[in-house]
């Protein structure tokens, strides 16, 4: 019994110095100069990045081909307002919509039954 206790004693002293010497790797890694300068260099990097987007974001809107597009999508957009749409066309996009509606509800259907385990798929 005594040796039982010396080793459930040693067992927990064992796992209590392994937390205290995991939170020392772990503040000294954080305190560690190369970490800080690889965080100041992903910092800096993700503002580059994010400036880089801004600037092609603000290029590409203002470009010929996009003002374009978005006078042709103003022009289809009135069209529709004013029941110009082809018979045909609005047909089809019914048939598109009703079939992606049933793919839909099949799929909710499906992941509303209880699987194996009695909880729902989704």
């Amino acid at each position: 019994m005594a040796e039982q206790d010396s080793g459930t004693r040693s067992l927990g002293e064992s796992f209590e110095r392994l937390g205290r010497n995991l939170r020392r790797a772990i503040l000294t890694a954080w305190e560690h100069e190369q970490r800080k300068q690889i965080t100041r260099e992903l910092e800096e990097g993700m503002r580059s990045l994010g400036a880089a987007v801004e600037r092609t974001a603000t290029e590409v809107s203002q470009s010929e081909a996009a003002q374009r597009l978005k006078a042709e999508v103003e022009q289809v957009t009135e069209r529709l307002r004013a029941g110009e749409l082809p018979e045909k066309m609005q047909t089809e996009l019914l048939e598109i919509l009703e079939d992606l509606n049933r793919r839909l509800e099949g799929w909710l259907e499906e992941a509303s039954q209880p699987d194996e385990e009695g909880e729902p798929d989704g």
